[in-house]
Order: C-alpha cells, then sequence, then structure tokens
C-alpha cells in the first residue's frame, strides 16, 4: 500500500514537517508496535556449495538462555534424528552434500529458523541452498563468418551455459587468451567489443566458461572467423548482434544494452526511448552501447537501436526495459491493540515491489493463508502470538511481523447459572454433511466441497475441519484444526489455505443444526503435491447480472471462444461474492462442469450492493480473476417491477453483435417476402390450371351425353366407313359384357327378350393434344322391349368398335369404376 500526498507549500522545511506529521498518523492507524521484543541476531544466508562439502546456516535470537530453535526446510520441520545428513547443534544447522544428484536434488531449497519461546515463535526469511554445477553448452560446432571495415567496432557474442554460480567467461584468439584493454572490453560479463577495429584483429575467437567453486572450464563448440575489409570497400550497415528482446535489471543496479554493426562509411548507431505514456527520447549511446547507471522506474520502457550511415535503408531493432524492484512489506490494522477475546481481527499485508510479490502469513511460526488479508472473526486465547506477513517475488524476499495480545473476557459470577441443562425427550436426529471431496487449488490451499441431505431443521452454519498426517516417510498425526469464519447454509464449499506442501491431510465437515451440532464423516487422504502443471489462463468475462428477487441475483458470464491447449483446460468455475458495504471476505460458491455459464445467487440481503468476480479451475489450479462488476438486489417497496438494464460486459465485440442483428433481419424479412411471393404464384397457376382441366372435362362429358343419348340406337346391321366395311358379331349376355369372338368378322348378338341389358364403352377424346388428353368413360344401358327378336346381324359403326376395343383391353376387375363414372356424367 503507498500513499502520495502533494503538499502546498514552497518551503522545503514546511513540507518535511507536514510529511513528518502524516507518516506519524499512517505509523499510529496501523495500531500495532512494530517492537514485538523478539528478533534474530543472526538469520541464515543464501549459500553455493560445490558437491561433497559441508554447509553451515547459523541462527540466533535475542532471547539468550532458554531460547527454542528448530528450522525448516521448503516449509517441512527438520528433524535430524530422521535425516542422517544434518546436525543441529545449538541452532547451529550443518548439512553435508551428497556427491549424487538424485540425493543433492533433495537437499537444495529454502530453510528457513525458526526461534522463540515456548508461545511465541519467529521464523527468519528463507535462506537458498544451491549446489555449484557448470553444465555443457547448448550451441552445437558451428563456424560463424563475421565481417566489418576497418575502423568499425563490432561485437562478438557468447551465449554461456547454465552454471550455479554464474561462469567466468573468457576469451581465446587462435588458442591464446584475449585480454581486456582500452581497444578489448567485455561487455556484461560475456561478449567480446573490438574497439576501433584493425587488421591485426582478424582471427579466429571462441569463448570459454568456468566455475571456480567445481574447478571446470569448458570451451565454446562454435567459434567466430573475423575479416576484416578494407575501408574503401563502401557497403550498407551489417547487422552484427541485436539487443535481446527484453531486459530486467533490478532497481539501483546498472544495466548495459549492446547493439553492434559494422558497414563503410563506419556506421553511426544512436538510441531512442520511448517511456511509458511519455514522448520518445533521444540518447546517444557510447560505441553503439546503451550505458545505464542506477536504474529505477523511470528507466523502464521501449528502446530503439537506430543504425544508419547514408548507404542503403535504416536499421532499427527493438528491446523492452522493465526494471525490477525487492519487496517491501508492512503489517496494518484498523483496530487497536490489545483485543478482546471474541472480537474480531483484520490484518493487512501492503506491500510494494516489481514483479506482484506472492504473499503468505506465519502465525507463531506456522504457515497460514496465502493471501493480502489475514481475517479472524472471532479472537481466542490461543490467537494471541507473532505474526508474520512475508512478501516473495524472482528479486528477493521481505517480511513483516507484529504481536497480538488477546484479553481474556471476565465472567461475572451472577451470570452463570447453577440450573441443571435441561434435555428433550423428543431429539430429533442430526444428519451430517457427507464426506468432503477435496481439491487442490495451489501448493498451500485446497478447495472443499460437500453435500447436505434435505432436512426439515434449520442450518445456522458449517465448520470444516482437517488434520495434518505429516509426510509419506514423516508420519506424525496431529489434532483437529478448524478453519476460522462461519459458512452460510447455502453454501457447500469453502477454500482452506496455509497447508504445508507434500503432507498428507483429512478433512471433515460439522453443521449446526438448532444450536446443536454433528460431524460429518471423515474425507479419503489428500495429498497435496508439487503443481507442475498449470490451472487455467482463460479470464471470464461477467456478461449479465440481473436481479431476481430481493434475495437473489442471476449471473451469467463468457470465456474466451478460442483457448490454446497451452492455457489449460477449464473443469469449473467459482464465483466470489461479498456486500460491498462489508469489505469483508468473498463468499464462494463452486460451479462444476465447464459448459455451467450462469447460476443464480440466493439468500442475500434486500436491496444491498454486492461486489462478483469469477474465475476459473482445474485440478491443477485456478485462474485469473474476472473484472468485479456491482448489481443491487431488489427492494420490496417498488410497487412495479423496473425494467432492469443488463449489466453486460463493456467489450468492443457489443457493437458488432447489434449490426450482424440488424443484418439478420433484414435477411430473414426478405426470405419471408419471397417464400410468400413464390407461394402466391403457384396458388394461381395451380387454380388456372384446375379452371382449364375442369372446362374441357365438361366439354367431354358434354359430347359424351349428346352423342348416346338416343337410347333407341340399334345395332342391327353393317356401318360403313368409307371403303372399309365392319362386320362384325356381337354377342350380348345378360351381363351387359361384349365379347370379342376371334376369327369371325360377324358379332352374333343373342339376347334373352326377359332381361335388361347394358353396354360399357369407352371413348378417348385427342382432340386437346399433347400431355393434356383426357379420356372419358362412360356406360349406356339399353332398356330393350320384351317382345323385342335381335337375334338377326347387325352392323356396327366405328365409334361402337373402338368402345369394344377399349373394353376388351382393360380388365375386368375395372369395369364397375367405368359404369360407376358414366352414370356420374350421364
Amino acid at each position: 500500500m503507498s500513499f502520495i500526498f502533494y503538499v502546498p507549500f514552497r518551503n522545503e522545511f514546511a513540507q518535511l514537517i507536514i510529511l513528518c506529521v502524516i507518516h506519524q498518523v499512517l505509523i499510529n492507524c496501523s495500531a500495532f508496535d512494530t517492537d514485538i521484543g523478539i528478533k534474530f541476531v543472526s538469520v541464515p544466508e543464501t549459500r553455493v556449495v560445490p558437491p561433497g562439502d559441508r554447509v553451515f546456516f547459523n541462527c540466533k535470537t535475542n532471547i539468550g538462555k532458554g531460547e527454542k530453535i528448530y528450522w525448516m526446510h521448503n516449509g517441512i520441520r527438520i528433524h535430524p534424528s530422521q535425516r542422517n545428513d544434518v546436525r543441529i547443534t545449538n541452532g547451529r544447522l550443518s548439512i553435508k552434500i551428497r556427491t549424487a544428484k538424485r540425493h543433492r536434488d533433495k537437499q537444495v531449497g529454502s530453510y528457513q529458523c525458526v526461534g522463540g519461546l515456548e508461545n511465541m515463535y519467529l521464523m527468519s526469511e528463507p535462506a537458498k541452498l544451491t549446489v555449484a554445477h557448470l553444465n555443457q553448452f547448448d550451441e552445437p560446432v558451428s563456424t560463424a563468418v563475421v565481417e566489418a571495415n576497418i575502423g568499425n567496432n563490432v561485437l562478438i557474442p557468447c551465449s554461456p551455459p547454465e552454471s550455479d554460480p554464474p561462469p567466468i567467461i573468457q576469451w581465446f584468439k587462435e588458442r591464446k587468451l584475449v585480454n581486456t584493454s582500452d581497444t578489448v572490453r567485455l561487455i556484461n560479463h560475456q561478449h567480446l567489443f573490438l574497439l576501433n577495429l584493425t587488421g591485426a584483429d582478424a582471427g579466429t575467437y571462441a569463448c570459454q566458461a568456468s566455475n571456480h567453486l567445481t574447478g571446470e572450464s569448458i570451451l565454446s563448440p562454435s567459434v567466430h572467423n573475423l575479416t576484416v575489409l578494407p575501408i574503401t570497400d563502401l557497403h550498407k550497415p551489417r547487422l552484427l548482434f541485436e539487443p535481446e528482446s527484453s531486459y530486467h535489471p533490478v532497481a539501483g543496479s546498472d544495466v548495459t544494452v549492446p547493439c553492434s554493426a559494422s558497414g563503410a562509411p563506419t556506421p553511426t548507431i544512436f538510441w531512442t526511448h520511448h517511456a511509458f505514456n511519455a514522448p520518445p527520447s533521444y540518447i546517444n549511446g557510447s560505441d553503439g552501447l546503451l550505458e545505464m547507471k542506477n536504474v529505477n522506474q523511470s528507466s523502464s520502457g521501449e528502446y530503439t537501436c537506430q543504425i544508419f550511415n547514408g548507404r542503403g535503408r535504416r536499421i532499427l531493432r527493438k528491446t523492452l526495459l522493465t526494471v525490477f524492484q525487492k519487496p517491501k512489506a508492512s503489517i496494518s490494522s484498523f483496530r487497536n491493540d490489545p483485543h478482546r477475546e471474541g472480537d474480531p481481527l483484520e490484518l493487512y499485508c501492503n506491500v510494494q515491489g516489481f514483479p506482484l510479490p506472492r504473499i503468505y502469513w506465519v502465525f507463531n511460526g506456522a504457515r497460514k493463508l496465502s493471501d493480502h488479508k489475514l481475517e479472524i472473526h472471532r479472537l481466542k486465547i490461543t490467537d494471541a502470538g507473532i505474526y508474520q506477513c512475508f512478501a516473495e517475488n524472482d528479486v528477493g524476499i521481505s517480511s513483516a511481523a507484529v504481536l497480538v495480545r488477546v484479553v481474556p473476557t471476565m465472567l461475572n459470577t451472577t451470570q452463570i447459572s447453577t440450573e441443571k441443562p435441561r434435555y428433550s425427550k423428543n431429539k430429533v436426529d442430526l444428519h451430517p454433511p457427507s464426506a468432503p471431496n477435496v481439491t487442490q487449488l495451489s501448493e498451500d490451499s485446497v478447495m472443499v466441497t460437500w453435500a447436505m441431505p434435505n432436512i426439515s431443521q434449520d442450518i445456522q452454519f458449517f465448520k470444516v475441519q482437517y488434520r495434518d498426517l505429516g509426510t509419506s516417510l514423516d508420519r506424525q498425526k496431529s489434532d483437529w484444526f478448524t478453519v476460522d469464519g462461519r459458512i452460510d447454509p447455502p453454501i457447500r464449499s469453502t477454500e482452506v489455505a496455509g497447508l504445508t506442501l507434500n503432507h498428507i491431510y483429512r478433512f471433515r465437515v460439522a453443521v449446526v443444526i438448532d444450536n446443536d451440532n454433528t460431524i460429518g464423516p471423515v474425507s479419503k487422504r489428500f495429498h497435496l503435491k508439487e503443481n507442475r502443471q498449470k490451472g487455467p489462463c482463460v479470464i471470464p468475462q461477467l456478461q449479465y447480472i440481473l436481479p431476481l428477487s430481493t434475495t437473489s441475483l442471476s449471473v451469467q458470464w463468457t470465456v474466451p471462444t478460442v483457448v490454446k491447449p497451452s492455457d489449460g483446460l477449464v473443469e469449473g468455475y467459482f464465483i466470489y461474492f461479498r456486500d460491498s458495504l462489508s469489505a469483508g471476505p468473498y463468499n464462494k460458491i463452486t460451479i462444476f462442469g465447464p459448459g455451467t455459464h450462469s447460476h443464480v445467487i440466493e439468500n442475500l440481503r434486500e436491496g444491498r450492493q454486492y461486489d462478483i468476480k469469477v474465475r476459473a479451475f482445474n485440478v491443477h489450479g485456478v485462474g485469473p480473476f474476472s473484472p468485479v462488476q456491482y448489481e443491487r438486489t431488489q427492494t420490496s417497496q417498488q410497487k412495479k417491477k423496473k425494467k432492469v438494464a443488463l449489466a453486460a460486459v463493456q467489450t468492443d465485440a457489443r457493437e458488432p453483435e447489434d449490426g450482424d442483428a440488424t443484418l439478420y433481419l433484414i435477411i430473414g424479412g426478405s426470405l419471408g417476402v419471397f417464400v410468400i411471393l413464390v407461394i402466391s404464384g403457384c396458388s394461381i397457376i395451380t387454380l388456372i390450371k384446375r379452371r382449364k382441366i375442369a372446362k374441357k372435362y365438361s366439354e367431354t362429358n358434354a359430347a359424351i351425353h349428346h352423342k348416346y343419348q338416343d337410347t333407341s340406337l340399334q345395332i342391327s346391321g353393317q356401318q360403313h366407313d368409307g371403303d372399309q366395311v365392319y362386320d362384325e358379331s356381337v354377342s350380348t349376355r345378360p351381363t351387359g359384357q361384349l365379347y370379342a369372338l376371334s376369327g369371325s368378322t360377324q358379332l352374333a348378338a343373342s339376347y334373352d327378350i326377359s332381361a335388361e341389358h347394358e353396354t360399357s364403352f369407352s371413348v378417348t377424346d385427342h382432340s386437346f393434344g399433347g400431355e393434356n388428353s383426357i379420356s372419358s368413360q362412360g356406360s349406356t344401358a339399353f332398356a330393350q322391349d320384351s317382345s323385342r327378336n335381335l337375334t338377326g346381324t347387325q352392323s356396327i359403326t366405328p365409334e361402337i368398335l373402338s368402345l369394344q376395343d377399349e373394353y376388351t383391353d382393360e380388365p375386368s376387375r375395372l369395369s364397375w369404376k367405368r359404369r360407376r363414372k358414366s352414370e356420374e356424367i350421364l
């Protein structure tokens, strides 16, 4: 936490007085005395030792006689009886480094000293222990050709191998050591820089890396063959060495950024600085080198190396310089010390530094949660002691400590009841929660979830407990620890932080119902392992926060549509919410499943504003938070429902979505009108065709009816059509069917005098032509007089003959349909 004040006084002495007063006020607001009474006189320091050597770590407090000191290795307490490579004598730790690499890897890491009295312990800042080594060069065997003109400044690079401590770099020319001078420099303890090149500088160069602790020296497999060209060989600039993409110096240190090129005439190299939110400025580099002393935050920004010699195009190369800052930690609180038993406690760890430091808390030598705020809802006597805040980043580590005193509450004797407690005979059985499921969030925290059966009793709150079972090699079962804070009835998950890496834990959940409690079954053993895989990198975006009632809010979010496989899979989401006025810890809801992007938060307070944010998680960890959004629940005093605008996240993608919606609406309307026109056209065409068919059909029926309406037509002789004579016999049966007699040109008609006869016929009208030809069938019933004798031979016209042929060709089972149709027509 940093504060910036503007003091409107020109007198520097007056400004100093005002700043001192403000500083004193801030110290008083912290409500704690930084002098906790215990401090370290000697602390362990970071060491690099060769294999097989013995290293010593010292630790001593100002307590003197009676002090207790023990050591931690990577957060785990060291027991000399379980390790034959360590010894602790009067608080001094000695370690015998193994020669085998697989044993050395178990010895390296951070070591911390914990010292104090029986109920008050102070933890030192960690000291790093590493084993000296020198790896091989990563470069393959190769020869690089470097050409430069006389008078140029040439930089020959060297990429040293990994080494601890950093290697010592030496250069050799033709296998002879190159000594530094006014014209030969070593840049950043690795690159060879030759100034004002001469013909004598031509040759083959190679670098060598050495480790002074291990005594090893390795020559680079790649060499550089330098060729010196005369100054008369004019050519445009040639880039020999470009700066790295980024540099990260520590505040207060010096940094050199090289940039080298050859050419004739000799190229001019200068630098420009583009600071954040500031116009660019020009910097004259010395011999093409950007050298800065005692860098600070204002030195950060983008730097551009520009090379030009009047021939060809200008060469530009950019690099980003970011100044890192060691962390600084302090602890503050808004409550005065000492605290009373039962009062809440809030401690804030205020840190400065870049990159953003990682924070964790330590209470009496035991590591707690990892957050900038430590909160205890109800203080107990056992909560008194030393609280430390540690802030660590890639540059260093810092810590702060305060002493918290808890005053016990005194009970009045009149308040102590001597009445024996009453027990109800009709006591209702309590249903405990299920065994919790445990998911690892980080290297010191887990997420505990559980289920609760449907019961009629009122749940007051939940409590989560855990037990440390030690490591797989050191099984030491601890007592059950209760996580601070009550968990509201609708919540079924909580985060447990402050755990120790590589330890095994068990968890259980207790529920308080009607002032009575019951404890659920314990979970399976959970091993808190080192998280080598990362959590999801996607950042959810809150899309809508809609007030549904006076006690509920509907939350909907989205995730990026394109997710790289390297970003980690999403297995669920955490919804964090809290009352905006309380500024307390966030409540957490666990949503399982990557496809769920909405949830209704219930049991909220009426008319209150809430802070809401979302983050993704998987089994390997959690992702970054979404931007915090705010929304208020409805109030019961509202007479009618207000139209609540959806609290959408303002993104650049919203405007294209509105434009697409309008485009889709126009396209849909056009398609709808087109479909209606097509259907209408088809209907009109169909109606016209039906009318034409009906008209033709009626004309054909009228012609048939007109032709055969004379029922007195007699088939009594032969009809002649032109030169062709039709002389056929027709035989008629009582059924009225006609039969063609093969091999005869005469048709014999035999009639039953007392019967009623009918003749089926078919008339085909082809006058319409083409596909619209229409066939009409009909039948004429001929009522014959009983006194009439038709035994003679009758002549048949060509129309009757065609009817006969058509009738005899079709199946007899269809004749009834033709008769029926003919009757309807007539």
